[in-house]
């Protein structure tokens, strides 16, 4: 699956590379995202945005924590979750890298994610 992942996003003009640990890292919007496709469990796939919001204090630690919760509930595949000091963007399915919508769900995973990050953007600065 990793692979054609990799094709892909090469495919859409991304331009992927390979992390230390094997998972995809490209850049989108100013930001930097991961594909994780694990070997061991060839039908699920990940797109991870890490780090995008630092949590500063408790008082917006518990802000984020309510806009988090808020978000991942209204996102069908896509989590937001904290730190002790970040906050963090996933979308998560279970597809094999044989069906013909892998392209469009991957492309929409990352368009989701990154709409997470400026849902939750604009909900802390509200």
């Amino acid at each position: 699956m990793k692979n054609v992942c990799y094709r892909i996003l090469q495919e859409e003009g991304y331009v992927p590379t390979y992390d230390d640990d094997g998972d995809i890292k490209f850049k989108a919007q100013g930001c930097t995202l991961y594909v994780i496709a694990p070997e061991k469990d060839d039908i699920y796939l990940r797109v991870l945005l890490p780090g995008f919001w630092s949590l500063e204090n408790e008082e917006e630690f518990a802000k984020a924590h309510f806009v988090a919760n808020k978000l991942t509930k209204d996102y069908k595949v896509g989590k937001i979750y904290l730190d002790k000091e970040d906050t963090h963007a996933s979308c998560e399915v279970f597809i094999d890298k044989n069906d013909a919508q892998l392209k469009r769900i991957l492309l929409r995973l990352v368009n989701l994610v990154l709409s997470m990050r400026q849902d939750f953007a604009n909900e802390m600065r509200a």
